[in-house]
């Protein structure tokens, strides 16, 4: 990144970031401050302004932090770094200053005489970005051997408290910290490769040997692991509290943890036990979720193994320059072109020299080409014969007519009985309450009024005092909206007794709270 520009100033472009939280309503000390300035124009420099003082462990000044990056290679004047870590401070929240001990005028208080130091969160954003703009990085493998210890872990843990039982803990969950950091990495990996239908043989067969070899048997490892994994944990979950409290206390920080200054490690507190049974769920967690997407990418790959046996490995770009090429032959190019575009039978253009009669072999006794088993099943060929008759559906446009008006009647009696006002309303009549209501929430005030519609049901909520509470009573549950009542309608229909409005809708989002 050497010779960056350094000629644009950042003042203009402080202010309007300013102006931007101030808009926005970012307050100071917000976490989403320290990412701003990876969205400026002058993001480069930030950036390496940022990596200095990441990489440092004393506080810098501006004329320290210029000549580092001058050793990188990087040449930024001290006056333009005293500028942006200036904005990094103000604006972005990203570094602390500290005057220094050595200011001996009031104008160095706002100049070079500053010691910088990157905030906790800004030390987290620029390693965030680091690993972001990482190129070439390679996902590591899976540990599946580290199901096998889990797996003897919680066997261990199962026989009671011992000696061991915080160090087994810790154990346990740093097993699955790496489990998961890699699983994660490798099902991105896996969504890469699915997502493309653009790949050339080299990706496909990249592609077939991740999901038929090594993601297939992850996938297997896990599929066997997890369920005995899942029953240990389900095992051990009335001693979850003991467990956590055993890693609690063997932990030298514990002091600092009760008092809030540090956090504790995983496995003390009762849900990251809890967590780490979700992650392990057979129908749901983590492992279930990788199995799914390597069924989805299974498909692809089939898709594009297809194509590039069907196409013979080559675009039709390419197949279309071929052709041109052939056709400016000065022998053969225009029998090649008359047998490509002419509108008669096509001629057999072959290696085989004619015999004395000037007669060419017949197809039979041609030369013989290998053909790709793929292409002989799934060729593009057209039909011999005549083509079948299309099949005739008035059996099933009968009967899928017949289920529209089931529906149709339906809705309209779902409808009838919100508009008659009886309550309780049934299931299905306060579901489609709910859902008009959901629609007139989301429709922006007027005058104190929203109406929404939905599926020939219109609602319109009216905004009430703090103290009024509007409830659509069901059988089974109810739908309470606090601070408005809720009027149902025909569309475009609204009622003669609307009230009015108590107070102005001041543009709040509306709460809807469904109670069983």
């Amino acid at each position: 990144m050497g010779g960056l520009c350094v000629t644009e100033s950042a003042e203009h472009e402080e202010e309007e970031v300013a102006q931007l939280w101030l808009r926005r309503g970012v307050p100071v000390g917000d976490p989403l401050r320290p990412l701003g300035y990876l969205y400026s124009r002058l993001r480069d420099e930030y950036l390496v302004v940022m990596a200095v003082l990441e990489d440092s462990v004393v506080d810098m000044t501006p004329h320290e932090v210029a000549c580092r990056l001058a050793q990188g290679g990087i040449a930024l004047p001290e006056a333009v770094v005293a500028v942006r870590l200036r904005s990094l401070h103000r604006t972005y929240e990203a570094v602390l200053p500290q005057p220094d001990s050595e200011v001996s005028r009031y104008e160095e208080l706002n100049g070079s005489k500053w010691r910088y130091a990157a905030t906790p969160l800004g030390r987290q954003v620029q390693r965030f970005w680091a690993q972001l703009a990482k190129v070439g990085a390679v996902q590591r493998e899976v540990p599946v051997s580290a199901l096998d210890r889990m797996v003897t872990a919680l066997e261990e843990l199962s026989q009671g408290p011992t000696g061991r039982t915080a160090e087994v803990v810790d154990g346990l969950f740093s097993d699955h910290e790496h489990l998961d950091s890699a699983l994660v990495g490798q099902a991105d990996l896996l969504s890469a490769l699915a997502r493309r239908f653009d790949l050339d043989a080299d990706g496909a067969a990249e592609l077939k040997s991740l999901l038929v070899g090594y993601a297939t048997h992850v996938a297997w490892s896990l599929d066997r692991a997890v369920a005995r994994i899942h029953a240990g944990l389900m095992a051990l979950r009335p001693s979850f509290g003991a467990l956590a409290e055993a890693a609690r206390s063997a932990s030298r920080a514990g002091r600092l943890i009760d008092r809030g200054l540090m956090a504790a490690s995983r496995g003390s507190r009762t849900e990251d036990w809890e967590q780490l049974l979700s992650w392990f769920s057979p129908s749901s967690g983590r492992a279930a979720r990788f199995a799914q997407q390597l069924v989805r990418a299974v498909p692809v790959m089939h898709s594009n193994l297809q194509r590039l046996h069907g196409a013979g490995g080559s675009t039709f770009r390419a197949r279309a320059l071929s052709l041109a090429v052939a056709c400016r032959d000065p022998v053969h190019g225009g029998e090649v072109l008359t047998a490509a575009l002419g509108d008669r039978a096509w001629r057999k253009l072959h290696t085989i020299a004619p015999g004395e009669d000037n007669s060419a072999p017949s197809w039979h006794d041609g030369p013989k080409v290998g053909v790709a088993r793929l292409l002989r099943q799934t060729g593009r060929s057209q039909p011999r014969g005549g083509v079948a008759a299309a099949p005739r559906r008035e059996a099933a446009a009968a009967l899928w007519a017949e289920r529209r008006a089931v529906r149709q009647a339906e809705r309209r009696r779902v409808v009838e009985e919100v508009l008659s006002g009886k309550r309780p309303l049934s299931d299905t009549a306060v579901r489609a309450a709910l859902r008009a209501a959901v629609a007139a929430a989301q429709v922006p005030a007027r005058q104190g009024r929203r109406t929404g519609e939905w599926d020939g049901l219109a609602c319109t909520l009216v905004t009430a005092g703090r103290s009024t509470t509007g409830v659509v009573e069901g059988v089974s549950w109810r739908i309470v909206l606090p601070g408005r009542l809720a009027f149902f309608h025909p569309p475009g229909q609204l009622p003669c007794d609307l009230p009015a409005p108590a107070q102005a809708d001041a543009g709040d989002r509306v709460t809807l709270q469904v109670v069983r």
